[in-house]
């Protein structure tokens, strides 16, 4: 059982840091990774990875594979192609999260993927959520429950924390990584990008958000997010643009305008610089991804 809580207890930073991830759930399934060579896409997105049994080698955006054992969970923060593949089988379970759900400051935090050895060990509840994450597919008929959604990611949501949470307790996480959650100059500068993306923002105008002079503020910046001030809006800017893809009814150029681009071919070209794919490209493959994972999901 979990130690008894004090709510009354001032926050540690790492309690700061996790009550800023907040991920919204996509699709949940099992996949069967089996034989020699065997290899399966995952998609774009976010999400995390459990090994249900056997061992398998996954990698995230990279040109490297990482292997992982039952019980082992990896956590991927940012969107990239995902792949797993197997040289004696294995079942893992595949929950994605939706485009750049998480909060900023978090994925500005955190590395893009985090691998988390023997984590049914010390998660044991984790675990039992993770096989349970069916998110109503699988009610009778087929059919979904009314507010299946909102409980499957919270439930989502729990599982990655925690996850951070033991990643970080082991000792695996850099020593400057909740640097942007402790530093109020920083947040206030990062609240105030999110706040006003489509604003353009320049390396002086975030300095006096940060009260802080311009070549200091880079610098300092740049030593605690791990990015450069302009950088981060870029990032900021994309993330977003990808939440606004989101919405059907919105062109390229209107979510281009609403994040701060004053063309198209501008916000394409940063698109494509930090997803490899145009805004188009990417939305018509968000929403094939999310057609085959429910196709998968009633099967």
């Amino acid at each position: 059982m979990p130690a008894a809580v004090d709510a009354v207890a001032p926050l540690t930073l790492l309690d700061r840091a996790l009550s800023a991830l907040e991920w919204d759930l996509s699709g949940s399934h099992r996949v069967n990774v089996a034989g020699d060579g065997f290899r399966h896409r995952l998609g774009r997105s976010a999400g995390f990875l459990y090994v249900l049994s056997g061992s398998v080698e996954f990698r995230a955006d990279s040109p490297s594979w990482v292997a992982v054992q039952r019980g082992d969970l990896v956590v991927s923060t940012l969107e990239g192609d995902r792949e797993v593949r197997s040289t004696s089988g294995g079942v893992v379970v595949d929950v994605s999260f939706a485009a750049a759900s998480a909060h900023p400051l978090a994925r500005a935090s955190l590395p893009a993927t985090l691998v988390v050895p023997d984590f049914a060990r010390d998660e044991p509840s984790m675990v039992a959520l993770i096989e349970d994450l069916q998110c109503g597919w699988r009610t009778a008929g087929n059919a979904r429950r009314a507010g299946d959604a909102v409980i499957c990611s919270r439930i989502a949501t729990t599982i990655a924390s925690a996850a951070v949470r033991l990643w970080s307790e082991r000792g695996c996480a850099p020593p400057t990584w909740l640097g942007s959650v402790e530093d109020p100059r920083i947040a206030r500068v990062i609240a105030s990008v999110h706040a006003d993306l489509a604003r353009g923002w320049t390396v002086s105008e975030l300095a006096r958000v940060a009260t802080m002079s311009r070549s200091g503020f880079a610098a300092h910046f740049r030593e605690t997010v791990g990015l450069t001030p302009l950088q981060y809006v870029a990032e900021a800017r994309v993330s977003e643009g990808m939440t606004l893809l989101g919405d059907a009814a919105a062109s390229v150029a209107e979510v281009a305008h609403r994040v701060g681009y004053g063309s198209e071919p501008g916000f394409t070209r940063a698109f494509r610089r930090r997803i490899g794919i145009s805004p188009a490209r990417w939305r018509t493959a968000q929403i094939e991804a999310s057609r085959l994972s429910a196709a998968a999901a009633h099967r």
